[in-house]
């Protein structure tokens, strides 16, 4: 025999919809609170992932692995917050020679700052010095394939997708941003909170969001770099 429970059929789905919605409320804000946070170090290509991700930046216009800029933003990097860094494009423009040393010091400022570090690498570009990008890649890869820091290879015929990039033939358009992020974010083996640009289906309104919508930046941290410039020009 079923025993009644003495609520009205309709009242006890309301109130089991109720609960099911009240769980899975308490379950994302669960989500949300072990999300780790997360933050975009280094160049032009930086800024651009920074925007399609939803996450705050240091990175801005001419960084390269041998300069100190880098170095400075992995410094001013937040205790607890994981970084991504993109490098090595400026460096492919021209010479890589003696590109190793300037590795093993962001390397060593990430160990002695313990920040915990994804490193973007430079992307195949549709100019002729591709092929230093292409050996610059193979350094990265074989220097970062062990220790503290994560190396995410950007330099692979996905990325040569003509309609991900912008005119210029070096930086992206928000799709191919959004691709980046979505390498190196499944690189940090952690969740990140972030806040990923919206796509519209139609290029319009796809274009004009993109004019409108420029993700919030932490205060304390650099935005100096416009969605312009990230995809119009090399810097």
């Amino acid at each position: 025999m079923i025993e009644s429970t003495g609520i009205k059929p309709a009242a006890g789905f309301f109130r089991l919809v109720s609960s099911a919605c009240c769980v899975a409320a308490v379950l994302a804000a669960f989500s949300t609170a072990q999300a780790a946070p997360g933050i975009i170090l280094g160049d032009s290509l930086g800024v651009g992932v920074s925007m399609a991700a939803g996450v705050p930046r240091l990175a801005h216009n001419s960084v390269a692995i041998r300069g100190s800029d880098a170095l400075e933003q992995i410094k001013r990097t937040p205790q607890g917050t994981v970084a991504f860094i993109s490098l090595g494009t400026n460096d492919a423009v021209g010479s890589i020679s003696n590109v190793e040393a300037g590795i093993d010091r962001i390397i060593d400022t990430a160990k002695s700052s313990r920040v915990k570090l994804v490193w973007i690498g430079p992307p195949c570009v549709f100019k002729p010095w591709n092929t230093k990008v292409e050996k610059l890649d193979g350094i990265l890869k074989r220097k970062l394939s062990s220790g503290p820091v994560s190396y995410v290879s950007m330099a692979d015929s996905a990325v040569c997708d003509k309609s991900l990039r912008a005119s210029d033939g070096v930086h992206f358009n928000m799709r191919g941003y959004a691709m980046l992020w979505g390498r190196a974010r499944d690189a940090a083996g952690v969740a990140i909170d972030a806040k990923p640009h919206e796509f519209s289906s139609h290029a319009k309104v796809r274009r004009a969001k993109h004019r409108r919508e420029v993700p919030s930046v932490h205060p304390q941290l650099s935005a100096s770099a416009t969605p312009r410039a990230a995809e119009s020009r090399m810097r």
